[in-house]
This record gives structure tokens, C-alpha cells and sequence, in this order.
């Protein structure tokens, strides 16, 4: 997923502390329901916490990277999650807005695959062979601002 180019144009790491705080919620009351026992001893719930951390770990935060060659996002701290368009590809990008009915995470919503932890601001990149996706962002003028610059440099 790495890029060809060295330097990004843009580059941000937005957290996702709505969802950071409801699966810390989750792993509390799951704990204090007997999901963690002080012996050591595994409980049925504890399956609950180690997914609700693996969730954590994979979805919350999303960090998004526009260099002259490549639009990159992933979530979490690793780049194992996440997609490399490049930048030739993209016919269009323009800030939208999602609603609290598109949610978070990834899923297929009205703007093509919606990929967020946060907020309701959104680029919706549009590819020259239709392929659409919603790339969550707390800056969409910046990053929308970072992808004409790196598809003018392309020409």
C-alpha cells in the first residue's frame, strides 16, 4: 500500500472518540459483569472484551494521504485495513456530508463504500469507472483542495 511518491500533500489522523468511548463502555460493563476475573480464570464474556480491543485497535482512527501518485486511507495504526487509488484514477472529489444513517465504520452507503470514524464530514471520490467511495475527514475542503493538486501534477 506504500506510495511511489516520498512526500505527502496532505496527510491527517483523525480519532474516531465516539467509538473509542462506546467500546470502552462495552469492555466496562462487560468486565464488570464477570468478563474479567481477578484469578486469571477466562470467562465467557472475556471472548467479548478481546473483540471489543480488537475493534478498538482496527477502528479507531483512520488516517487519510494524498501524494502526487497515490489517494491512501486505513484505519487503525496499521495500513493492513485500508485502500490505494491512484490519483490517475480519480475523475472527481467533492466534500459531502454523511448522516447519522451512514453511520461509521465501512459499508456500502448511497455516496459508493463509506469509510469513517468520525463526524459527519466526507470527500466523495468518484473514479473514472464509476466506483465510488466516501472517505471520512475532518478537513473535506483541505483534503478535496490536496487531490486537485495531485491530479494537476499527474497531467
Amino acid at each position: 500500500m506504500a506510495s511511489t511518491a516520498t512526500e505527502p500533500i496532505y496527510e491527517r489522523r483523525q480519532f474516531g472518540w465516539t467509538m473509542i468511548g462506546a467500546m470502552l463502555v462495552i469492555i466496562g460493563i462487560t468486565a464488570a459483569l464477570g468478563g474479567i476475573k481477578a484469578n486469571g480464570e477466562a470467562s465467557p464474556l472475556t471472548g467479548v472484551v478481546l473483540f471489543v480491543l480488537v475493534l478498538l485497535a482496527l477502528f479507531s482512527s483512520m488516517t487519510v494521504r494524498v501524494t502526487e501518485s497515490d489517494l491512501v486511507w486505513w484505519m487503525g495504526s496499521m495500513r493492513g485495513l485500508g485502500k490505494t487509488i491512484p490519483i490517475e484514477q480519480i475523475a472527481s472529489a467533492d466534500a459531502i456530508r454523511t448522516n447519522v444513517w451512514n453511520g461509521w465504520g465501512i459499508h456500502l452507503t448511497p455516496h459508493g463504500w463509506l469509510w469513517n470514524v468520525s463526524g459527519f464530514n466526507a470527500v466523495e471520490i468518484q473514479l473514472k469507472d464509476g466506483s465510488r467511495y466516501a472517505v471520512g475527514t475532518a478537513e473535506p475542503k483541505a483534503l478535496v483542495a490536496a487531490i486537485k493538486r495531485a491530479r494537476k501534477k499527474a497531467r
